[in-house]
């Protein structure tokens, strides 16, 4: 099994870098003993007092620091951290190609096996780590479809309850890419939609590189009301100002997705 999602990973063709922050996250798998006929995935649930993502599953990871050689470094570094996992019982089987967040963070999922048992402890950031079976996941019976909007385009994704656990948004669209791509899954996931999502952004934050400006100019600017802000030399009051900019730099994507977030700062999603 191990040398066979190996192969099947290395077929995967790697996207193109983004201007967005970069994360990574793990996927490991209980494939040892027991679980030899039906492997694991171990998933965390975040704690409830966290600022970002309370209470939510995931998978263990976070956000490349400068300290990390590369992206899988920091999945490992970062389930050290979280779950006690330990770096000598992995064996690395490759990646898939990173998502986007709604947080516009550039998440790599990384693949490994764990070589044999191990205790798990959570830091504080974790209120419980458990683990999936992969057949549970494979069997669509055992799955809800959940239906979003994105650009004009109906997009389903798979989501599931397993015990008292909800895995759902990023980390069901990692789970459902590796079930499909890794075991010949047949997971409802519309990746092909989910990524078509993100090209408008990535044009629109390489052309704000082109003209000297930087990605928080336009996913994270605050304005105070009635006082106005310079880009590039133009002055903008507005979330509609700021679309009328963006178009002069061929930007369509802007104005569809240009919103207040709250009383002084305005958000871009899409």
């Amino acid at each position: 099994m191990v040398e066979l999602i190996k192969e099947k990973l290395d077929l995967l063709k790697e996207l193109e870098e983004t201007p967005f922050p970069k994360a990574g996250v793990l996927i490991a798998l209980k494939n040892f003993g027991e679980y030899k006929k039906d492997p694991h995935i171990i998933f965390t649930k975040r704690s409830s007092k966290l600022s970002s993502h309370p209470g939510e599953v995931s998978f263990p990871g976070g956000k490349f620091e400068k300290q990390d050689i590369n992206l899988l470094a920091t999945a490992v570094r970062e389930s050290e951290e979280e779950i006690g996992i330990k770096k000598l019982n992995l064996e690395h089987l490759g990646k898939l190609p990173y998502l986007i967040s709604k947080h516009n963070i550039e998440v790599h999922p990384f693949i490994a096996t764990l070589k044999e048992d191990q205790e798990f402890i959570p830091n504080e950031e974790i209120e419980s780590i458990f683990s999936v079976p992969v057949s549970y996941l494979k069997n669509n019976q055992n799955a809800h479809i959940h239906e979003f909007n994105r650009q004009n385009h109906n997009v389903r994704i798979s989501t599931w309850h397993y015990n008292e656990y909800v895995i759902w948004g990023l980390t069901a669209m990692i789970a459902a890419e590796f079930i499909n791509t890794c075991f010949d899954g047949n997971v409802i996931a519309d990746m092909d939609l989910i990524r078509k999502g993100n090209e408008g952004a990535k044009q629109c934050l390489k052309i704000l590189n082109r003209k000297g400006g930087h990605i928080g100019m336009l996913i994270d600017q605050k304005m105070n009301d009635g006082i106005s802000t310079k880009f590039f030399g133009e002055t903008v009051k507005s979330p509609s100002a700021i679309a009328k900019f963006a178009l002069k730099f061929d930007c369509p994507i802007i104005p569809a997705v240009c919103f207040r977030e709250n009383s002084t700062n305005f958000r871009i999603s899409y």
